[in-house]
């Protein structure tokens, strides 16, 4: 189980650092840190939690049951996705194993690539930019108490690239839906405020095997859903500071980008980005602020302060992602390396491209 690359998954396996979920003891793990505030549905969230069952549950709640029996949604104080919840016990098998890691572009490209695309299937004007950060868990070849010879892989992806956040399912096999209480499987998501939420049509039936012929994005066994939330869904106050939206851009600048998550009582602000005063800014409402970022020279994290234009007296602060710009080449020409690598004559001014056919190029 060093390396395991199934055709439709994204590869997983210890080569890849994956963490293996110990089954013995538990059926949930401890808090896993993340280096992202996942703002799943506009709550921000920076702690998850893997469940044997199937659950990626978001937060850092002490969860005393063990989440064992699917059970109807919505259900309140509870935020989890689920790609497939029934109840399981592997902890005598040898074959079952639970993987997940968190991802970075800087640390695998290719796992981004590829999750990119097939969040771009699904939606092309909102997944323009390649994925930044994703948390992968694999529940592989997971069997049945009652009969040992069927078996489930899927895995639950959670995805931002840095503008949105995306929830991926990808299903390998299921064989089996029902676990020891004799409930069917349950898919879907839950926010916890009994107001968005989604349940997959075919739950809690033996219907929901077919799920792996189906698809949302007209890729088979591959379902993507889009769960950031609009702006006018922002609380008043909210318990994680001043933040910013997208927390991720350009350093050439010229982008409008919102800070809120506290209340602006005040009409006017002096906004520092990188140590120097910034004024490009309009206080809409109490609710955010709209601003112009100006050209950055430094790529990596910036930091963006708030203060108040009388006292200059430090309000709050928040860090924003300025990166230089992709050029894609590689995902969109398939003679890439040769363009960058060939040796440029004066009389010659043919360039030839030879374009891939993927998600970007269609």
């Amino acid at each position: 189980l060093d390396t395991i690359d199934i055709i439709n998954l994204i590869p997983f396996g210890i080569e890849y650092k994956d963490k293996i979920f110990v089954q013995e003891f538990n059926d949930i793990t401890d808090s896993i840190l993340i280096s992202v505030r996942y703002a799943f549905f506009n709550q921000y969230y920076d702690k998850v939690h893997v469940s044997r069952h199937g659950l990626i549950i978001l937060g850092n709640n002490s969860y005393l049951l063990s989440l064992k029996i699917p059970d109807q949604f919505s259900l309140e104080d509870l935020v989890y996705v689920t790609s497939y919840w029934i109840d399981t016990n592997n902890t005598n098998d040898s074959i079952s194993k639970i993987f997940y890691r968190k991802v970075l572009l800087k640390n695998e490209r290719n796992a981004l690539s590829k999750i990119s695309e097939t969040v771009h299937k699904g939606y092309s004007k909102l997944a323009v930019q390649r994925m930044l950060w994703t948390f992968i868990v694999t529940w592989h070849q997971l069997s049945n108490s009652k009969n040992s010879t069927n078996r489930n892989t899927y895995q639950a992806i959670l995805n931002t690239n840095g503008f949105y956040l995306f929830t991926l399912f990808i299903y390998h096999k299921l064989q089996w839906s029902q676990g020891s209480s004799s409930i069917h499987s349950q898919i879907g998501f839950n926010t916890g405020d009994k107001m968005k939420y989604y349940k997959e049509k075919m739950y809690f039936s033996p219907l929901v095997l077919t799920i792996v012929n189906d698809s949302n994005i007209d890729i088979l066994d591959q379902f993507v859903f889009h769960t950031s939330d609009n702006f006018s869904d922002i609380q008043y106050v909210t318990s994680t500071g001043l933040q910013v939206s997208s927390f991720r851009g350009s350093i050439y600048g010229r982008y409008e980008f919102r800070l809120h998550g506290i209340c602006f009582n005040k009409s006017v602000y002096e906004i520092h980005i990188h140590n120097q005063i910034f004024n490009d800014c309009r206080v809409f409402n109490s609710l955010y602020i709209v601003c112009l970022m100006p050209m950055l020279m430094d790529s990596d994290k910036i930091k963006i302060e708030l203060y108040g234009r009388e006292n200059k007296i430090l309000i709050d602060s928040t860090e924003f992602l300025a990166h230089v710009p992709e050029d894609h080449g590689e995902i969109i020409l398939s003679n890439y390396d040769n363009l960058i690598h060939q040796i440029v004559y004066l009389n010659n001014d043919e360039l030839i491209l030879q374009f891939q056919l993927n998600a970007i190029t269609r």
